[in-house]
C-alpha cells in the first residue's frame, strides 16, 4: 500500500517538473527580461522572496515539533524514575 502511494507521489512530482519550464516562462514580460544579467537577478530575487514565508513557517513548525518530541521523551523517561524513587522513600 505504501509503495503505491510513493509511486504515485513520484509520478506526480515528475509530471509537475516536466511542466515547470513552460510555466516559468509563461509571462511574456518576465521572459523578455531574461536576456540580460539584471533581469535574471530580478527573477531570482522574486523566487527567493516567494520561498521565504515557507522557510520561516517551516522553521517554526520544525522547532515546535522538536521541542514537543523533546518534552515527550523527557516525560516518558522521567516518569518511571520518579515512581521508583517514591516507592524507595516509602520503604525507608
Amino acid at each position: 500500500m505504501a509503495t503505491k502511494i510513493k509511486l504515485r507521489l513520484i509520478v506526480l512530482v515528475m509530471a509537475f517538473l516536466a511542466q515547470a519550464p513552460a510555466t516559468a516562462f509563461a509571462c511574456p514580460g518576465c521572459n523578455s527580461i531574461l536576456d540580460n544579467f539584471v533581469g535574471r537577478g530580478f527573477n531570482t530575487s522574486i523566487a527567493f522572496m516567494m520561498a521565504m514565508p515557507f522557510l520561516v513557517m517551516g522553521s517554526i513548525v520544525v522547532g515546535i515539533v522538536y521541542v514537543s518530541k523533546q518534552t515527550q521523551a523527557t516525560q516518558d523517561t522521567g516518569a518511571p524514575e520518579e515512581n521508583s524513587n517514591q516507592t524507595e522513600e516509602k520503604e525507608n
